[in-house]
């Protein structure tokens, strides 16, 4: 709180002391006025400096408090099931009190959210209290026992790993179990004393094998890269059953089950949207009672029973099908005589 308002005094007089010594000039040109004063412009000059360098130590000592990294883990008891229900908890948080009350304390105005790679942190009240929160994310892996465990990795800076270690050590974060379902807070907290210091949280599951898990929907902006045998990406994984194997986790429910090589080269395998809608690596064929319609790298042909439409690098070509002949009505009319 200290360095604070300091830095902010210091900032006050190393930009307000120009700007006011260029206002003073102005208006004794404006005003023609030959007065001049050399205990003011050095009295100025001084107290500049006594601004500069109050600015450069309160940067120095706040920058060195990111010097260091600490981590600090916790376990979590679990409650042995042979199937777990993962759910997400959200976080009651409440950002508007912060207009009503003391919001300029400590620069929430303008520190309102801060991101930092795949996290994001934001400033608000829970129960009352203010807190900075992040958010937390949660990756399973394989238990090297027969038990499952769930271990809370916390990390925060600090001008050294004593004092990175006690600021990560103040990091809240709730997991709760009832019967087989286990809740994950989405945000962890940071009280207001220990200041952002680039706090960050994981949760690991540790998964024996044969043991299953499900991964609810709730989970779906929590789950990060995690490693399963068939490469799925994890907006597929929510929703499914899990179970752990030798090699990884292996679906359960994988009906329609898409791998992240899918995701970006497009469907390997042909998916049939609709009984006459073909979509494949080689392109779309739709066909139908009245039209066929082809789409691939060389481009669009429409076929129907009167015209063929093809439009490719050339330009749009359409030619109509020839009609059959008609038989004539009768024997053609002699010429009229001149």
């Amino acid at each position: 709180m200290e360095d604070f308002y300091l830095g902010i005094l210091g900032i006050a007089i190393f930009v307000g002391i120009p700007v006011i010594m260029l206002i003073y000039g102005g208006i004794k040109i404006l005003f023609k006025i030959k007065y001049s004063n050399r205990w003011v412009n050095l009295s100025a000059g001084i107290i500049w400096v006594i601004g500069f360098f109050l600015l450069l130590t309160i940067g120095i000592k706040t920058g060195s408090d990111f010097n260091k990294t600490a981590k600090v883990r916790e376990n979590f008891t679990v409650v042995q099931k042979d199937i777990l229900y993962l759910k997400m908890h959200e976080t009651p948080v409440n950002s508007l009190e912060l207009h009503e009350s003391d919001d300029d304390e400590e620069g929430e105005k303008n520190y309102r959210r801060h991101s930092r790679g795949d996290n994001d942190y934001m400033i608000g009240t829970n129960n009352g209290v203010k807190y900075l929160f992040g958010h937390a994310q949660l990756n399973i892996i394989k238990s090297q026992t027969d038990r499952i465990e769930i271990v809370i990795v916390k990390e925060a800076k600090g001008s050294n790993k004593a004092s990175a270690s006690d600021r990560a050590k103040n990091i809240s974060y709730v997991v709760s179990q009832t019967d087989s379902l286990i809740e994950f807070d989405n945000l962890f907290k940071v009280n207001n004393v220990d200041k952002f210091r680039v706090q960050d949280l994981s949760v690991i599951l540790k998964l024996p094998v044969g043991k299953v898990i499900y991964l609810d929907k709730s989970l779906e902006n929590m789950i990060y890269d995690i490693e399963n045998v068939t490469n799925t990406y994890d907006g597929d994984m929510i929703n499914r059953r899990w179970m752990m194997t030798e090699n990884g986790l292996k679906c359960v429910d994988c009906d329609g089950l898409i791998s992240v090589g899918d995701h970006i080269n497009g469907l390997d395998d042909e998916v049939n949207v609709e009984k006459n809608v073909k979509i494949n690596v080689n392109g779309v064929d739709i066909n139908s009672n009245d039209a066929q319609i082809k789409i691939d790298s060389n481009g669009i042909n429409i076929n129907t029973k009167k015209t063929k439409v093809v439009i490719d690098k050339n330009g749009v070509k359409k030619t109509n099908r020839k009609k059959e002949p008609k038989e004539p009505e009768g024997p053609p009319a002699p010429p009229e005589n001149k």
